[in-house]
């Protein structure tokens, strides 16, 4: 069977604490990713910074080159008998033609270099945007989730801290019947009787001997009273608004059935989270058909 004790406090805390510890190791693995992307980018901004000065320096030595070879070529002379002699200019063309391939190198990395870095941005632009969520969700919402755990706690151990004063004078009443009679039977009408079987009215204090069919789970402690008209109304309406303020903050809930141990119908608190553990739709069944046949036997 898959029961929640709400009464495990420290299962609160060790949450609160995980929660914590969540939200700073995400926080940390982002801030690195962060960093790296920072330092990959400032790279390829000094790459195209270095290669756009490349291109401007390969082109101002192709201008130098091609001057060079045209003042080679206007070297040329004539002799006196009027033949012209052409001047040898191959150093300089090759220096030119040099100069023209380094001046393309440097412009194809230049356009390669301004290629990654217009993808790099583009993809740290829609990085970020999923980043902004998830510092969302491991900033604001844990943090969120973790204070409302702190709150969940702090209350708990307020109710615990309440109940262990309470603790023993309802152990008694449900161990030792006579004790519980002589408490109430001289200021009221009302009685304790042994067994439910003996019970004779709805305002008899009883306790429950026989548990046979009773689902493997939490038993209540007793002692039990059948409540009805505008008290059990009443009791429906504060049960049922204490669920939802549990359900509320915790979706995993969904599908779940917030069960009393002991039932509101007799006599249970309808707003004690000591009373309640969260069970599945079909278990909450198995109880409630064991409470509701012993009802049936009592009328």
């Amino acid at each position: 069977m898959t029961t929640l004790d709400l009464r495990d406090i420290s299962t609160l805390t060790d949450l609160q604490a995980a929660l914590g510890r969540f939200a700073s190791g995400t926080q940390e693995c982002l801030s690195a990713a962060e960093a790296e992307i920072r330092r990959t980018l400032e790279w390829l901004i000094e790459r195209v910074h270095h290669w756009q000065r490349e291109v401007e320096r390969a082109r101002r030595e192709v201008a130098r080159a091609e001057a060079d070879l045209r003042q080679c070529e206007a070297s040329g002379y004539r002799d006196r008998d009027g033949y012209y002699h052409r001047p040898d200019c191959s150093h300089e063309a090759r220096v030119l033609a040099r100069a023209v391939s380094y001046q393309q190198e440097c412009e194809g990395n230049l356009r390669v270099a301004q290629a990654w870095r217009s993808r790099l941005e583009q993809a740290v632009d829609e990085y970020q945007r999923e980043v902004r969520r998830l510092y969302d969700a491991t900033g604001g919402h844990t943090e969120r989730a973790r204070a409302f755990l702190n709150k969940t706690a702090a209350k708990y151990a307020e109710v615990g801290a309440a109940a262990s004063t309470v603790g023993d004078a309802l152990t008694a009443a449900s161990v030792s019947v006579m004790s519980a009679e002589e408490r109430l039977g001289a200021r009221t009408s009302e009685r304790i009787v042994a067994d439910a079987s003996t019970a004779t009215t709805v305002t008899d204090l009883f306790c429950i001997a026989d548990w046979t069919g009773y689902p493997n789970g939490p038993r209540p402690k007793g002692p039990f009273r059948i409540i009805e008209g505008k008290e059990y109304d009443a009791a429906l309406i504060e049960k049922n608004s204490s669920n939802r303020w549990i359900r509320q903050p915790n979706p995993a809930l969904r599908g779940f059935d917030i069960h009393e141990i002991h039932p509101v119908k007799f006599g249970g608190s309808p707003t004690d989270p000591f009373n309640k553990i969260v069970l599945t739709r079909l278990e909450h069944m198995k109880y409630t058909a064991w409470w509701n046949k012993f009802l049936r036997r009592l009328k």
